[in-house]
């Protein structure tokens, strides 16, 4: 994609449009018909929204999903930059759960390279968490991608998060590194191998113990 290609993208997606970021599809056609497969408990319905509603849902939520109190974290924040907000229209893929027409939680995720996906956030409103749209929804996701042509799936995520760790090693993540910096401290990484030699090689090479059946195929 050159210079002139960027440039003609039009950056402002109307919220609930039901497009994927311009990198995503250029990279693996990925649609929201596509998502169509994906079941989620609860009547919860799942839409491809746009990054304006995206960023006013934070704003909103932020202090009350995260137990903040009245002043929300920096690390938590989206600063009002406008480099950001062209960043998130150009590569920022937004996923809403509804609840009866209801915007009740959101997935952020983006595109990093020919094969690679990276899972940035997921933040759902007290009332839905712990009713398995999470982990239903990143299962139907990873399906998704796999078939697309996604090669690996990345996210960092903190070690005491442990709900968050549990569901990703239910689904066959595995610990690739560890991540030290200024903006979120320290963060443990997962990496979820979609394609069997590679996820096989891995293994051989740096895990021990035994994995569920259903990671062996």
């Amino acid at each position: 994609m050159n210079l002139k290609t960027l440039e003609a993208i039009n950056l402002e997606k109307h919220p609930s449009s039901g497009q994927f970021s311009p990198l995503t599809e250029a990279a693996f056609g990925l649609s929201a018909a596509d998502l169509s497969s994906i079941d989620l408990p609860h009547n919860i319905e799942l839409r491809v929204i746009g990054a304006t509603e995206a960023f006013d849902f934070y704003t909103m939520h932020a202090a009350e999903i995260y137990q903040l109190g009245a002043v929300a974290s920096p690390f938590l924040a989206f600063e009002p930059v406008e480099r950001k907000a062209r960043f998130y229209a150009l590569c920022g893929d937004f996923y809403g759960f509804f609840s009866a027409d209801r915007l009740v939680g959101i997935f952020a995720g983006n595109t990093v390279d020919w094969s690679s996906y990276y899972f940035r956030n997921c933040s759902i409103l007290p009332r839905y968490q712990g009713l398995g749209i999470y982990s239903a929804f990143l299962s139907g996701l990873i399906t998704v991608l796999r078939k697309v042509g996604v090669s690996r799936i990345t996210g960092d995520v903190a070690a005491s998060n442990f709900g968050h760790v549990h569901v990703l090693n239910r689904l066959g993540f595995r610990i690739t590194g560890v991540n030290l910096t200024e903006r979120w401290g320290a963060m443990t990484q997962f990496t979820l191998l979609l394609d069997g030699t590679s996820r096989r090689i891995f293994d051989q090479q740096f895990c021990h113990g035994k994995f569920g059946k259903e990671e062996s195929t």
